[in-house]
C-alpha cells in the first residue's frame, strides 16, 4: 500500500532533574510514542486509513515527531478516491489530535517514566497533499531529525 503524508505532529516529553538525555533515551521514547500514536488511531476505528510512516527526534528535552500518512489503499486504492476521503479524514485526525492530552513513556531506564505532552501540529491543507508523492517505504524507526539552518544574521 502506499502511503501520503498529511499531517506532522511533535510531542514533548519532560525528563526528570538532573537527567540529560542520549540518543538511545531518544530512540527509546519516539518509538513508544510512535507505538502508542498507531493504539489510538486504531481505537478510534482509523487503522485502515492512517498510519505512522516516519519517525525522528530532536534533543534539547526530547521532542518527537511522527509524521502520520493516509494510505492509499484505504481509498479504494486510486488517487481520484483519496480525494474524495482526505477532507473527511482529516477532520477525524484533527478530532484525534484534540483528545490527547499525555501520553506516559520511559526512558532506557524503564524506573525513569516520563511525561509527553502534544507541543505542535500541522494538518496539512488538501493544496499541499495534492502535490505529495505516494511512498511504498514506512520507516518508523526514529531517526534523528537535524536542527533547522540559523538564520542568517542581518544588520539594520
Amino acid at each position: 500500500m502506499n502511503d501520503v503524508p498529511i499531517a506532522e505532529v511533535t510531542f514533548f516529553t519532560n525528563v526528570p532533574a538532573g537527567h540529560y538525555p542520549t540518543d538511545d533515551d531518544a530512540v527509546v521514547v519516539s518509538a513508544d510514542l510512535a507505538e502508542q500514536f498507531e493504539a489510538l488511531i486504531a481505537a478510534r476505528g482509523l487503522a485502515d486509513a492512517l498510519a505512522v510512516v516516519r519517525v525522528e527526534y530532536r534533543m534539547g528535552c526530547i521532542l518527537t515527531t511522527l509524521t502520520i500518512g493516509a494510505v492509499i489503499g484505504a481509498a479504494g486504492g486510486t488517487v481520484v478516491g483519496f480525494a474524495k476521503l482526505y477532507p473527511k479524514l482529516r477532520q477525524s485526525l484533527i478530532l484525534l489530535l484534540r483528545d490527547i492530552h499525555g501520553l506516559y513513556t520511559h526512558l532506557r531506564d524503564p524506573d525513569k517514566r516520563v511525561s509527553s505532552w502534544l507541543y505542535n501540529d500541522d494538518v496539512f491543507e488538501e493544496a499541499k497533499i495534492r502535490d505529495a508523492t505516494p511512498s511504498e517505504a514506512r520507516d518508523k524507526k526514529p531517526r534523528r531529525r537535524e536542527a533547522p539552518p540559523a538564520a542568517p544574521k542581518t544588520r539594520h
